[in-house]
């Protein structure tokens, strides 16, 4: 997470293995630990703020994390799991 990240956050696919890295609110990560990431992320932020701090930051990207994830349809498999499980318990507790 940058304040002049290459990606929005609200247009990242945050569905794929996803690790945040946060700098310290006084300054932003090493470049060479920036250089690790796939891409840098920004919390777009309009009118005249310039960032947010480390508290909120975070809790705006694991907000939209968790969005991104609620949203998605079941995969098949976890359908076909879930529906298993259903039926394997239903003679037990009839």
């Amino acid at each position: 997470m940058t304040v002049d990240g290459e990606q929005d956050l609200y247009r990242a696919d945050l569905m794929e293995p996803t690790a945040f890295l946060f700098g310290n609110e006084r300054g932003a990560s090493p470049p060479e630990v920036a250089a690790l990431a796939d891409e840098t992320v920004r919390v777009p932020i309009p009118g005249r703020a310039e960032s947010l701090n480390l508290a909120a930051a975070a809790t705006v990207c694991l907000f939209e994390w968790a969005r991104q994830r609620r949203a998605a349809p079941r995969a098949a498999l976890e359908t076909v799991v879930a529906a298993a499980a259903h039926d394997i318990r239903s003679p037990l507790t009839a």
